[in-house]
């Protein structure tokens, strides 16, 4: 699978940036030195998203496998799934790749895994976990202790997010900052997405926010939907946002169709339009739109 190097692959893909980012989510605080392996990020099924990446953090020989994925919409239950294909595949080549015995005596030791979305949405969102066993039929359960479960935990990576402190200044509080912004001047009537991201910069320029990436500028704004996957989530979003208001609209019409078909009903029994108005809260002037 080909993957769009997006920027924050680009940022966060770096083994140091890879490391202070989990130090602020998690809260940790392990040295530059800490070897950090990159893992290629693939699934067998063939997704879209390209912000996803994977690490091996070495603490006291003991190994870490962190899969994080920077998520801009509207969080997809669906996403402990992902999560378990990812950690399927990068399982499966580590024993491929070292060529470990799967059916042999010897127990097969693994690197522990940590599942993380960092939400940097525009939208609120409160939930904190979400777990793969909500999946599974309701009223089915297997026998205690033989469960399949897989945790996924959610953290607002926003400037002014409410679950970690961001240090201003670091990779992630200047990236998050970034979309943040062009998020903010996207919805502003007029502005295309490219402007948007070029006032972004321009604001991330004033406020004396540097980093490696907007050396790049000029490349980042002639090839913005290249790096940057906030476009096709955005039509998502819309989509969604534009089903949401269509069902909305369909409860609201066929409320109306069951109001008029009562004033319809009401009049054949000789009761006036303005009890009508009055009983169905539909102003006079547009029943008398209406042949009853």
């Amino acid at each position: 699978m080909q993957y769009k190097d997006t920027v924050f692959r680009q940022i966060f893909g770096q083994p140091k940036n890879a490391l202070e980012l989990y130090n602020i989510i998690s809260g940790t605080n392990y040295s530059p030195d800490t070897p950090v392996q990159m893992k290629q990020v693939s699934d067998d099924l063939q997704t879209e998203l390209e912000n996803d990446i994977a690490f091996i953090i070495k603490i006291d020989n003991v190994n870490k496998l962190v899969i994080l994925i920077e998520h801009q919409s509207t969080i997809n239950p669906n996403m402990p799934l992902r999560f378990l294909a990812y950690v399927c595949h990068i399982y499966r080549t580590m024993i491929a790749d070292n060529d470990l015995d799967l059916y042999g005596k010897k127990q097969i030791q693994l690197p522990q895994p940590e599942f993380i979305i960092a939400y940097n949405g525009y939208k609120q969102w409160n939930e904190k976990y979400l777990k793969l066993s909500t999946m599974f039929p309701e009223g089915i359960s297997a026998p205690s202790g033989t469960q399949l479960e897989l945790t996924v935990k959610i953290v607002n990576i926003k400037p002014d997010s409410d679950d970690i402190l961001i240090p201003e200044g670091s990779e992630l509080y200047i990236y998050s900052t970034l979309v943040d912004k062009i998020e903010y001047y996207r919805r502003q009537n007029g502005i295309t997405n490219k402007d948007a991201f070029r006032l972004a910069y321009e604001y991330c320029m004033s406020k004396g926010l540097k980093s490696e990436i907007f050396d790049r500028w000029e490349e980042l704004y002639m090839n913005f939907d290249k790096y940057f996957s906030l476009e096709w989530q955005w039509k998502r979003e819309g989509y969604e946002e534009g089903v949401e208001e269509g069902i909305e609209k369909g409860i609201e019409e066929g409320k109306l169709k069951g109001k008029l078909e009562a004033a319809g009903n009401m009049r054949k029994t000789g009761i006036s339009l303005e009890q009508i108005s009055t009983f169905i809260n539909i102003p006079i002037q547009e029943l008398e739109q209406y042949e009853f």
